[in-house]
C-alpha cells in the first residue's frame, strides 16, 4: 500500500473527525442557550481539562503526539502532512 496514501486518509480523518467534535460542540451550545434546564454537569464539553481523577498519569510517548489542532485552512492540513512526513522520515 502506497505510504501517501495511508497518510493522507489519515489526515483526512484526523480532520473530519475535528470537524465532528466541533459540530456537536456547537450543538451543544445552542441547546444550553435554548434549553437551559437540559444543561447537566457531567456533560463532557463541561468537564473537558478538568480534575476528575487524581488516578491518571502522564505517560511518555515512543512517538510525538501529532495533532491538527485547530486547522483553519488547507495550508494548515498541509503543514500538519509535512509534520507527519518528516517525523517518519518520508
Amino acid at each position: 500500500m502506497n505510504i501517501t496514501i495511508v497518510i493522507t486518509f489519515l489526515i483526512s480523518l484526523l480532520f473530519l473527525t475535528s470537524n465532528l467534535i466541533s459540530c456537536l460542540t456547537s450543538f451543544e451550545t445552542y441547546q444550553r442557550r435554548i434549553f437551559p434546564e437540559l444543561v447537566t454537569s457531567d456533560s463532557p464539553t463541561m468537564r473537558v481539562g478538568s480534575d476528575l481523577t487524581e488516578e491518571f498519569i502522564q505517560a511518555e510517548h515512543t512517538w510525538p503526539m501529532l495533532s491538527l489542532g485547530n486547522t483553519y485552512s488547507a495550508a494548515e492540513v498541509a503543514e500538519f502532512g509535512d509534520r507527519v512526513r518528516r517525523t517518519l522520515g518520508i
